[in-house]
């Protein structure tokens, strides 16, 4: 079965122009050609946290959130959303609690597309490194707990590096896709969107959407990959056997599970990372990676205060508001 799945960070409806426009994501959206898009940013990060893209605005689609939000009129949680077209259901909902400094979370969507039964993650990672890869590790041994199925990660990892970090975390139990440039949207230099498989699936192409709406609705490009599902059951990818059709490959109806979903709290071995030499090496508490990154978390979090000033100028000017 092939299936074609989108990551994008859409920043909370609000594009370059200031202006916050929700029916011009969907617009982006509906141009993915997509099966499953993973969203971040789809809501509004002060106040009550409501939906940027709500149930509203998918009305007339045939998209369907997955049950993830704890709030009416919410499609996801911590910005997170599943969205899922016409014919694929999804059988339940997970929340991953994540260690954090600020809100963030993790979610998963276990569905059934075409007889096949796959499990949906989305991530929207935090703005230093060591904290990215805690939160990694917090997502691989959530997943662990889970009954296994093929697996799609995918989100915004905020990591610049292509293999370091929170990267080589997912890379010693997945296989990563290789990294596509979706950030800035007007001049894309960071691959910090990616998407990592499990064994059972196959990369059949990707790609980056650079044209249109998608230069101005957001400051991410949304990423897409079109996979092959070779397997209904699979064993986890190990770490010695990381080379696979994914790292070879160039770029190129209701549900049944429970609205709140199911939170899946983590354990002591997330607030202290294991001990070994490899786990130590990916934990990037050399002096050289620390120095390396520090440069690309600050600017990251320049860009969230960017972000939250671009949010508070759309509110005040009431600009494309839905």
């Amino acid at each position: 079965m092939r299936i074609r799945v989108a990551t994008y960070n859409i920043r909370k409806c609000v594009g370059l122009d200031w202006k916050r426009k929700p029916e011009r994501v969907v617009g982006v959206i509906d141009e993915l050609g997509a099966d499953i898009v993973v969203l971040q940013e789809a809501d509004r990060r002060f106040g009550k946290r409501l939906a940027a893209l709500s149930h509203l605005h998918l009305t007339e689609t045939h998209w369907t959130p997955a049950p993830l939000a704890l709030h009416d009129g919410g499609i996801g949680w911590h910005g997170n959303a599943i969205l899922v077209r016409e014919g694929i259901e999804v059988e339940e909902t997970h929340r991953l609690e994540l260690p954090v400094l600020e809100p963030r979370g993790a979610v998963a969507a276990d569905i059934v597309a075409d007889g096949h039964r796959l499990r949906i993650v989305g991530a929207h990672l935090g703005l230093t490194g060591g904290m990215r890869v805690r939160q990694a590790h917090r997502i691989v041994e959530a997943l662990e707990r889970l009954p296994e199925r093929p697996t799609i990660i995918t989100g915004d990892m905020n990591n610049w590096q292509h293999q370091t970090g929170c990267i080589a975390v997912f890379a010693s139990h997945f296989r990563l896709v290789p990294p596509q440039p979706t950030f800035h949207a007007t001049r894309p230099v960071a691959a910090l969107d990616r998407i990592a498989l499990s064994g059972g699936i196959d990369l059949i192409a990707q790609g980056v959407v650079r044209e249109g709406e998608a230069r101005r609705a957001s400051d991410h490009l949304p990423l897409w990959a079109d996979l092959e599902v070779t397997a209904e059951a699979s064993s986890r990818t190990a770490a010695t056997d990381r080379t696979g059709p994914a790292d070879r490959a160039g770029a190129g109806s209701a549900p049944s599970g429970s609205a709140a979903g199911r939170a899946l709290p983590g354990s002591a071995a997330d607030r202290a990372l294991p001990g070994s030499a490899a786990d130590r090496a990916l934990s990037e508490s050399a002096a050289d990676r620390a120095l390396s990154e520090s440069a690309a978390d600050r600017a990251l979090s320049e860009s969230a205060a960017d972000r939250a000033l671009s949010e508070s100028a759309a509110d005040r000017a009431g600009a494309g508001a839905a």
